[in-house]
């Protein structure tokens, strides 16, 4: 929801003008027409004072930070021919100088991966199980969706047919379908570090750069890396090896 929406909804809710919000929340008519349209960047403890002029209460409660404009970003300084017009992934990549001030490739994967993690994703669904490269391709093949493999797959590249080891991650744009095709012969586990397998949603965005090893779509080499430093373990320890080179 846009800042200008959720403002409204709120006035809606209080039944109260611009004007008398402006006037119970000790701020200017001019301030609150320029955060609702998006022309200031409000602080918390304005955006709290409009709150409780409508009537309401704000509250921040931390959660993990898992965002995938960060992964983007890190694209963007190291992965030649990626572009990214989003200004959520350009800022990204600007902060990312910010968290890794050495600039070198493994810090900027590193920071990314921290921040995009995908194993905390809303949404991402834990599976345990035995499994291959070809079931997962298989199940994901069998929707409408965009999809590849990640994780530790990923770096090894297993054949389709070898029961997979370490933790993969199967991008899609339609987790609900692909983990109901899976849901047969892998359980749903509440956490990922007993997962095999987690499957994310993913933008088309993140796409950019799949190939294809075996009949089985990959990601990126690059969103491999950082998401095999997310699964963290070997697959991690694998990945900086790698990364370390560049």
């Amino acid at each position: 929801m846009q800042r200008f929406e959720i403002f409204d909804a709120w006035m809606t809710a209080s039944g109260l003008s611009a004007a008398e919000i402006a006037r119970r929340s000790g701020l200017s008519a001019s301030t609150i027409h320029r955060i609702r349209r998006g022309l200031a960047d409000p602080t918390v403890g304005t955006l709290r004072e409009i709150a409780i002029a409508c009537g309401f209460d704000l509250n921040f409660e931390p959660q993990a930070l898992s965002d995938p404009h960060a992964a983007a970003g890190a694209r963007l300084l190291l992965e030649s021919g990626y572009a990214s017009l989003d200004p959520n992934s350009v800022e990204w990549a600007a902060r990312l100088t910010r968290l890794a001030p050495e600039e070198s490739p493994l810090e900027v994967v590193l920071a990314a991966s921290a921040a995009s993690n995908p194993l905390a994703r809303p949404g991402a669904v834990h599976l345990s199980g035995r499994t291959t490269t070809g079931m997962l391709a298989s199940a994901a093949s069998n929707t409408a969706s965009e999809w590849a493999i990640s994780g530790s797959p990923g770096i090894d590249l297993p054949p389709r047919q070898a029961v997979l080891e370490g933790h993969a991650l199967l991008w899609t744009s339609d987790v609900t379908l692909v983990s109901s095709l899976l849901h047969e012969s892998l359980r749903v586990v509440p956490h990922p570090a007993i997962a095999t397998v987690t499957i994310v949603a993913a933008e088309s965005q993140l796409f950019t750069g799949s190939f294809d090893f075996d009949a089985i779509t990959f990601a990126a080499p690059l969103q491999i890396m950082l998401d095999c430093f997310a699964i963290g373990g070997d697959s991690a320890a694998q990945a900086r090896e790698i990364v370390s080179t560049w």
